[in-house]
């Protein structure tokens, strides 16, 4: 009942967004997308579930396009995470995404790492972020060894997956900031 802005980052088809809209009864949901043909499907989503009072959709390189003066309580992504040499070798449903829905430079974690960095001035004091990485686990630690050191995640286990979303909260990641690697 407490979380009342929540912000979804790369959005893509607003599935995440409509369900934390629902999830979250009296929270407002951002959902963001630097791809416009996302937004527009988002747009039909959110419509057909009846929340365009509660989800704005918003065009955004991760969090450029965020009024500074927006604070959240929860952010929740699943960015692009894949490297671009696992691209062959994914099931047919994912190869039929576009390629900046599902891939990203530096072993996956371009997108990650910059919402890891921008993140904190986007939240509210105790302020949650939850990634998803898929199975990217071990590239998402070694980013995180060497460019956040000392910042370690919590792993959420859900019925289905263990080890694929993380969560950090704020105070973490301002006692944890980005360092360029060495």
């Amino acid at each position: 009942d407490r979380v009342r802005t929540i912000l979804d980052v790369c959005t893509g088809s607003g599935c995440l967004a409509v369900i934390a809209a629902d999830c979250f009864i009296h929270a407002h949901v951002t959902a963001t997308d630097l791809s416009t043909e996302a937004l527009d499907v988002a747009r039909i989503n959110v419509a057909d579930a009846g929340m365009n009072a509660r989800i704005t959709l918003l065009h955004s390189d991760v969090l450029d396009a965020l009024p500074p003066e927006q604070r959240c309580e929860l952010i929740i992504s699943n960015p692009p995470y894949g490297p671009a040499r696992k691209r062959r070798g994914l099931p047919p449903e994912f190869r039929a995404e576009p390629d900046m829905a599902l891939i990203a430079a530096d072993e996956g974690m371009a997108v990650v790492r910059r919402l890891l960095r921008q993140a904190p001035d986007s939240m509210s004091p105790g302020g949650v972020l939850a990634i998803e990485i898929g199975r990217e686990k071990r590239a998402c630690e070694r980013m995180l060894r060497l460019e956040f050191p000392g910042l370690v995640p919590e792993w959420v286990r859900t019925a289905e997956q263990r080890d694929n979303v993380f969560v950090l909260r704020r105070e973490a990641l301002i006692s944890h900031p980005w360092r360029p690697p060495k």
